[in-house]
């Protein structure tokens, strides 16, 4: 069976502690590749496409206000200590969405590492995730 796992992380787990999927390349559902590996979407600060395509083929418009992606990471693919959770030990910051608390988005219409970290913004807001095959 195929899963899919959201391409999010929270204190303290890394993104390679949940996604396991080290050595096929991943790539949208139209076939275009985004990656090579796993540590090829972390390690070297660039995807060979953007995120665009959605889960329902439909290819998302990218702009500051409607290309925020809920990440967790840093640019370099650790989970970021600005995060609105899940912590994988309580999940209440996550589930409640605050605007007294923020949390790191990336951007899915961008090639570099913004698209894993952009900037923060309140935990109540609405974004998108990014979902891999693992």
């Amino acid at each position: 069976a195929t899963a899919f796992k959201a391409w999010l992380t929270g204190y303290p787990t890394s993104i390679t502690s949940r996604i396991f999927n080290s050595s096929f390349a991943y790539a949208r559902p139209d076939g275009v590749l985004i990656a090579t590996s796993r540590s090829d979407l972390y390690t070297d600060s660039r995807i060979a496409a953007a995120w665009y395509q959605t889960e329902t083929n439909q290819y998302a418009a990218g702009t500051v206000e409607t290309g925020s992606v809920w990440t967790g990471l840093t640019s370099g693919g650790s989970y970021s200590n600005v995060n609105c959770g899940p912590t994988f030990s309580s999940s209440t910051v996550w589930l409640t969405g605050t605007n007294a608390q923020s949390g790191t988005f990336g951007r899915h219409d961008l090639l570099d590492s913004r698209y894993m970290s952009f900037t923060t913004q309140a935990c109540d807001q609405v974004a998108r995730l990014y979902c891999v095959e693992d």
